[in-house]
C-alpha cells in the first residue's frame, strides 16, 4: 500500500528533520508505511536548496543575535 500521509519538511536544521521524522514515526506506529517524509525543496531545487541551507546555517550559527531579531 502506498503512503497516505505526506510529511513535508525543509531540512535546513536538525529540528525540522527530527520533527518530521517523529510525526511520520507516530503515524507509522499503528499502520506501517502510512506516512512518508519528503524534503520538497531538496527534491525540486537541489542547487538552490543547498545554497539557502548553507546560508541559513551560517546565519544562525555565525550571527545568533541578528537571527534572534529575525
Amino acid at each position: 500500500m502506498a503512503p497516505r500521509i505526506l510529511v513535508l519538511t525543509a531540512g535546513y536544521g536538525e529540528g525540522h528533520n527530527a520533527a518530521a521524522q517523529a510525526l511520520a514515526a507516530a503515524f507509522n506506529e499503528d499502520a506501517p508505511d502510512t506516512a512518508l517524509v519528503v524534503d520538497i525543496f531538496a527534491l525540486t531545487c537541489p542547487r538552490l536548496n543547498s545554497f539557502v541551507r548553507r546560508a541559513y546555517l551560517a546565519a544562525i550559527n555565525g550571527a545568533p543575535r541578528v537571527w534572534r531579531r529575525v
